[in-house]
């Protein structure tokens, strides 16, 4: 079960900034996830990789803003991993695609929220056991190099 806290960040709301105002458990939640995003585009919900214990199989997870409850949209059957994994960092891109940096081999996978859902792995990343996603609010191009080559971590 998912304990979920949700923080008041704007800080033109100074009486409570920086404090939990809501908190509760959410329900659906069965796979491992480090990381959401917030998908343009995607309603109102957070979106997430999600994978199975011991991390081999991968989903792709949405949480509802609204009912605070986890809801698997799909399966992705082609991605297994052979070795135990977590997408430890999400992130999104104006143009409506979810992105997902997984730890232990570091490659950063491109998704679409949308039918039909696909995964396709767009970048080569680094390895990593603690990083996280972050949000681009000034964000107003998709992300990539437009060339059709798989991108590197640095581009």
């Amino acid at each position: 079960m998912l304990h979920w806290q949700q923080i008041n960040l704007n800080p033109n709301n100074p009486t409570n900034y920086g404090k939990v105002v809501a908190s509760g458990y959410g329900s659906g939640c069965r796979y491992d996830f480090a990381d959401w995003a917030y998908v343009p585009g995607g309603g109102d919900y957070l979106y997430t990789l999600g994978v199975t214990s011991g991390g081999h199989q991968c989903y792709l997870i949405r949480w509802s803003l609204a009912t605070h409850n986890c809801e698997i949209i799909i399966k992705f059957n082609d991605l297994v991993f052979a070795n135990a994994t977590v997408f430890g960092a999400t992130y999104a891109s104006s143009d409506g695609f979810l992105y997902g940096s997984e730890n232990t081999l570091g490659n950063i996978y491109k998704v679409s929220i949308q039918t039909p859902y696909s995964i396709v792995k767009f970048a080569d990343g680094p390895a990593s056991y603690s990083n996280d996603g972050a949000r681009c609010i000034n964000n107003t191009q998709p992300v990539g190099n437009g060339e059709g080559n798989t991108p590197t971590y640095g581009s």
